[in-house]
């Protein structure tokens, strides 16, 4: 507990000071964990022909429905901060020659690092089944597969290297919802009497001081209900109670952004049928995926219960209290918009008629 709140104090710290030293650190970490991951890869590929009875037993685990939902909310969570860069891209400066540049970076960036993530993951991942196999026990693999190859050291070594890791992906995901939550603010998502607070970058030091505080305290907050549900007995993992909580919200973003988007594409194919370069189909299989994700987190893996539950009902109140708010929003500026509109015709009703 104690740890992971100093490590997001000083993760938004350096982000509050320094756009310039976040970046460098967020890029330094990005390089770390690429080789960390291809040379993880490399090992599973030269193992391959000693353990290849590893894979013997890899699928014959039986189907669980709940399990396989909490398996994917963790998988999804790897390519977080890899996708992000449409959040940016406001920043990007167009070129005198290539006014265009921002917009080739958002069609090219997003596919190549989420490519570059899929096959790394991908063999790792394999690396791992490959030098250790498939048996289910508390200690995470990365540590058994460290052990494995170099006794203690090497579990040392890996829990070092997954911590560097998880301090990598938190680092990239405040700096892009940071973003995020500044753009809620500039386009009215956000009530009017704090919105104001968080429309515009730190003066002193050009970053996105307000946002990253709101963050900070937001995860203090989430902090404290894992340490009442440490102290019932309810949880003793941290980072599946943050993994969950933060990508489940995520997952309903991704889901409700979907919906939007199909919206769009169904209204306005008619005046331009490439608004939006992505086919329909595509959205439709994306919001199927969604929707079979967030429903089969509502069913507990066979070894779990009902408490694992706690972190996407703490998603399900926010996304709901959005839902509200936006619809009291929503409303009140109906009714505005309805008065103007009728004081308008009565003025203009009003009005002597002019006679020639």
């Amino acid at each position: 507990m104690i740890v992971s709140v100093t490590m997001l104090c000083i993760i938004t710290l350096y982000q509050i000071l320094s756009g310039r030293v976040s970046d460098i650190i967020n890029h330094t970490l990005v390089i770390f964990k690429i080789t960390t991951l291809l040379i993880i890869s490399i090992i599973g590929i030269v193992k391959l022909g000693i353990n290849h009875d590893h894979w013997n037993s890899i699928f014959d685990a039986p189907f669980d429905f709940g399990a396989y939902g909490s398996g994917l909310i963790k998988v999804l969570l790897t390519y977080e901060g890899w996708n992000n860069v449409n959040y940016l891209i406001e920043e990007f400066k167009p070129r005198s020659d290539n006014l265009e540049y921002p917009s080739v970076i958002l069609k090219y960036s997003s596919l190549i690092s989420v490519g570059i993530t899929f096959l790394l993951c991908f063999f790792s991942n394999a690396a791992f089944i490959t030098v250790v196999g498939y048996n289910v026990t508390d200690t995470p693999i990365p540590m058994r597969f460290g052990k494995e190859l170099f006794g203690e050291t090497g579990e040392i070594l890996m829990s070092i290297l997954v911590a560097i890791s998880s301090f990598g992906c938190i680092s990239a995901l405040i700096f892009t919802y940071s973003r995020v939550i500044k753009y809620a603010a500039e386009t009215g998502f956000m009530p009017r009497r704090i919105s104001s607070w968080f429309t515009s970058y730190r003066k002193r030091s050009d970053t996105l001081c307000n946002q990253l505080s709101a963050q900070f305290f937001y995860c203090l907050i989430l902090s404290f209900i894992f340490l009442i549900k440490t102290k019932y007995n309810i949880s003793d993992n941290i980072s599946d109670y943050f993994a969950d909580a933060s990508q489940y919200s995520a997952m309903i973003y991704h889901g409700a952004s979907a919906y939007c988007l199909y919206i769009l594409k169904k209204k306005l194919k008619n005046t331009n049928p490439r608004i939006f370069s992505i086919p329909i189909y595509m959205i439709i299989i994306y919001l199927i995926i969604i929707i079979l994700i967030v429903f089969a987190l509502f069913f507990p893996p066979g070894n779990g219960n009902l408490h694992y539950m706690i972190p996407y009902c703490i998603s399900w109140t926010a996304g709901i209290l959005g839902i509200i708010i936006w619809w009291i929003r929503d409303r009140k500026r109906s009714e505005v918009s309805n008065c103007e509109k009728n004081r308008t015709e009565e003025s203009i009703g009003n009005k002597p008629s002019l006679r020639i």
